[in-house]
């Protein structure tokens, strides 16, 4: 029970030491020797214990679901196999560093920080080929940036956004975040963002229309056409 817990949670204990700062290097560059090294020395049930004993609660339930959760990309030829899903020691220890400091940031006010871990995470997660949960930790970008009333960090999230749906050919959600993006660059007057924006957008209308003509929808598939010139 949390409450059996929460007497405990300022009790000193031994951290696995952090490795990463907010703007990491990506952790799936390692050397192979470091990786065994950490492999070795990295237990993922343990890294719980130690971000419950620390107060980190949401961290913790976060954590614990990346890294127990059914592997998103299994293996094609085991069909049917449900795998839990096996998290490198040098990634688990970069997705605890991001989940903690965004709970310490945002309980100090320190959105910006708070900002950073999440999109260091969802960049992560993209690399992995998992897209879901990049677009979950994108998500949480956006949300910060709206209520902090950031514009550039809003601009930026939904522009991830857009390649992330466009990574999954989401094509209909690519477009809609692609396009708030456009008129966010609009209403402040941000011509490099402006053309960020269209430069996404004319790939994805073109895609779009393809899309269409392969379903006979001619006329929708000339709107698009018409809207990348």
């Amino acid at each position: 029970k949390m409450n059996a817990i929460a007497p405990s949670l300022n009790v000193p204990t031994k951290r696995t030491p952090m490795k990463f700062k907010p703007e990491p290097e990506d952790p799936l560059d390692m050397g192979e020797e470091e990786g065994e090294v950490e492999e070795q020395s990295v237990d993922k049930n343990a890294l719980c214990v130690e971000i419950l004993m620390e107060g980190f609660v949401q961290s913790y339930v976060d954590f614990f679901y990346l890294t127990h959760r059914p592997d998103p990309n299994p293996d094609p030829n085991e069909e049917g196999v449900e795998r839990e899903i096996e998290v490198p020691g040098e990634e688990m220890l970069f997705i605890r560093d991001n989940l903690t400091r965004a709970e310490s940031a945002r309980r100090h006010g320190e959105t910006t920080q708070v900002y950073d871990c999440y999109n260091n995470l969802a960049r992560y997660f993209q690399n992995v080929d998992d897209s879901k949960t990049g677009i979950y930790f994108y998500e949480k970008c956006l949300e910060i940036s709206r209520l902090t009333m950031d514009k550039l960090g809003e601009m930026r999230a939904n522009h991830s956004l857009g390649l992330a749906h466009q990574s999954i050919n989401n094509t209909s959600n690519a477009i809609a975040y692609h396009e708030r993006h456009l008129d966010l660059a609009q209403e402040v007057v941000n011509s490099e963002e402006q053309l960020i924006a269209n430069t996404e957008l004319v790939k994805v209308y073109r895609k779009k229309a393809e899309d269409l003509e392969k379903e006979n929808s001619y006329r929708q598939a000339i709107s698009y056409h018409e809207k990348c010139l």
